[in-house]
């Protein structure tokens, strides 16, 4: 089961949060708007993957489970 493509706009509100919650942290660091904005994305983007793979993956232990009763007999 593939997973979807991460939509940047579909998170338009999670994004700025995130890369609002990066600057502060980053205080008076180097750095800048632009990689904040990047960090927050991939953060997101790392979040989401993790959360959908984790949905993959127990819907296809799911099926495991159940074709295994199936071939056991145990499900006719």
């Amino acid at each position: 089961m593939p997973v979807p493509e991460f939509d940047v706009a579909a998170h338009h509100e999670e994004i700025p949060k995130v890369a609002y919650r990066i600057w502060l942290e980053r205080a008076y660091c180097p750095g800048s708007p632009e990689e904040d904005w990047l960090k927050a994305v991939n953060e997101v983007r790392a979040k989401y993957r993790s959360e959908t793979g984790a949905r993959v993956h127990r819907a296809t232990s799911e099926v495991c489970r159940y074709k295994a009763k199936c071939n056991s007999g145990v499900i006719a």
